[in-house]
């Protein structure tokens, strides 16, 4: 600033971000409302430090330009959504699927010494030691966020966990339905080097013991629908509202048809028998019903056990786990990972800032609705390559 002497005066300037922006320079993309206090907000290169996907891969992101630019939240287990504002719902078997099984994941460890730990959707077990038995191992699985309760069985009855005469370890799910990610196991530098151990999870590899038995690992084939696919999720609080219509009703179950407190809809209360599929009409006049397992097969634009909420599009998403070392953003998310789905009008709900039916476009300064302060053109890279 040049004052009336003409002397320099330096000033030490403030940069003003625009709404989403944060730093010195305004050079990161933050999290909205700091995640809402339910979960951690972590760059692109931190989220690839310092978690793994949901099948426990680990990959690097350290060079790309956004790495450190663009923030995004990790929640807390319970929660989802770009700000994890959004409770998760339980999950369940849907009660009139039968004769389904349970996963069952192998586990062979051949060590004398050391230790490991084993990944699950990303989270690790306890540390699991060589001379670990039945029991330590089963604590140190349902420690993980994602795991409420296995039966742990081993091959050899007196064995360990880890011996070089093979024992089998057996882990059978029993309260986690559906197509379950496989273990990924983590060993310490002693058994890295001395031992090693082997998953098996996709149904089909067996393993054989020291005294030949043989044991085959186990695809689990029932539900793991929201609400057991028998009501629908009230993301304010996570609770399930249980569907109630045309005589048949459903309320919280214990995972294999009887009545408990999954707080799911995978108990029938109404009786033996069900007459109809979910809806006042059934399926709401948005699908078709199965005249054997009374589940509805929705139409396209709708979901939902009773096909009464809308779907909402996606897009590539912005901010979310590395799909291989150095590359990000291929993957297609819900609302693009910037906004939430109004399932009442099948419309995603943007954070400030973003727009587009998926939320896949960033705003320009000013805002949306006066871009540029009314005093230029908002464009996307592929615009401002094409008239550069």
């Amino acid at each position: 600033i040049f004052a009336a002497n003409f002397r320099y005066i330096w000033c030490i300037g403030n940069c003003v971000c625009m709404e989403g922006f944060v730093g010195a320079a305004c050079e990161r993309l933050d999290c909205y409302s700091s995640c809402g206090g339910y979960g951690k907000c972590l760059t692109m290169h931190d989220l690839a430090k310092y978690t793994r996907d949901l099948n426990s891969d680990s990959y690097e992101y350290n060079t790309v330009w956004d790495a450190q630019k663009i923030k995004g939240c990790v929640c807390d287990p319970e929660f989802y959504g770009y700000d994890c504002s959004l409770w998760q719902c339980p999950d369940g078997d849907d009660p009139l699927t039968t004769g389904q099984a349970n996963t069952i994941q192998l586990v062979r460890c051949v060590a004398n010494t050391g230790s490991f730990v084993l990944y699950y959707k990303g989270y690790p077990s306890r540390t699991i030691y060589a001379s670990d038995g039945v029991t330590a191992v089963k604590a140190a699985l349902e420690a993980i966020p994602f795991i409420t309760s296995v039966s742990v069985t081993f091959s050899q009855n007196l064995g360990t966990v880890c011996q070089t005469d093979t024992n089998i370890v057996s882990v059978e799910f029993l309260e986690q339905f559906g197509v379950l990610p496989p273990f990924v196991a983590l060993m310490d530098d002693d058994m890295a080097s001395n031992g090693r151990v082997t998953i098996a999870a996709d149904g089909v590899t067996s393993f054989t013991d020291v005294s030949g038995t043989v044991v085959v690992s186990q695809l689990g084939t029932k539900e793991a629908d929201v609400c057991a696919n028998r009501g629908v999720c009230a993301t304010v609080d996570g609770l399930c509202l249980c569907f109630a219509t045309n005589g048949d009703s459903y309320g919280s179950s214990d995972g294999y048809g009887n009545a408990g407190t999954r707080g799911d809809c995978g108990y029938i209360t109404s009786g033996d028998t069900v007459s109809t599929c979910p809806g006042g009409i059934e399926c709401s006049a948005h699908g078709v019903c199965s005249s054997t397992t009374y589940r509805c097969t929705c139409s396209e634009g709708w979901s939902g056990g009773d096909c009464s909420e809308r779907t909402c599009p996606y897009g590539l998403s912005w901010y979310s786990y590395p799909s291989t070392n150095e590359e990000a953003h291929f993957d297609y998310t819900l609302c693009s990972s910037m906004g939430t789905c109004d399932i009442s009008t099948g419309v995603c709900v943007c954070r400030p800032g973003f727009f587009g039916a998926a939320c896949q476009n960033m705003g320009c300064g000013g805002g949306i609705t006066t871009s540029c302060n009314g005093h230029g053109k908002c464009q996307n890279m592929y615009e401002l390559s094409l008239n550069s």
